[in-house]
């Protein structure tokens, strides 16, 4: 695929993310996908599509009003090249408990043929640890990594 090809798919994931089109979403995957967030809230990454889906994007039912329904993201930049695609955006919600959610995220997505097949996503993992501790709610935990297992 292009790299003009994987910007778009990576930013369709995002648009369907945010119409709350999760199936849509998990279709644009490789069942093995992977998606780490900062290891230090999250250990190792989640591996496969079902458990990025079913575990780690589903705390947000727990997490913000809208829940995994819909989400407000605003794109600032996209950039790809060969099979990678770093995207810039932020997101705007409310959380549960009624509180401004409003932080920036870096994503980067890795491609195998048209496909996202890795995701490696960066944030304020001080803010992010301060919502959940709010909230009473554990960030989601990965698998362990490779070797410690």
């Amino acid at each position: 695929m292009s790299a003009a090809r994987n910007k778009q798919t990576a930013i369709d994931f995002l648009t369907a993310i945010s119409k709350g089109e999760l199936a849509r979403a998990k279709a644009m995957m490789t069942e093995d996908a992977t998606w780490q967030s900062p290891p230090s809230l999250a250990g190792g990454p989640f591996r496969g599509r079902d458990a990025i889906f079913g575990t780690y994007i589903a705390i947000d039912d727990q997490l913000f009003e809208t829940g995994t329904r819909s989400y407000d993201f605003e794109i600032l930049n996209a950039i790809a090249e060969g099979d990678s695609v770093a995207i810039e955006m932020r997101h705007v919600d409310r959380a549960m408990d009624g509180g401004a959610y409003d932080t920036e995220y870096h994503m980067l997505y890795c491609f195998r043929g048209d496909k996202i097949c890795r995701v490696k996503e960066y944030f304020d993992s001080l803010f992010m640890h301060g919502e959940f501790e709010r909230q009473g709610i554990g960030f989601p935990q990965g698998d362990p990594p490779l070797a410690k297992r």
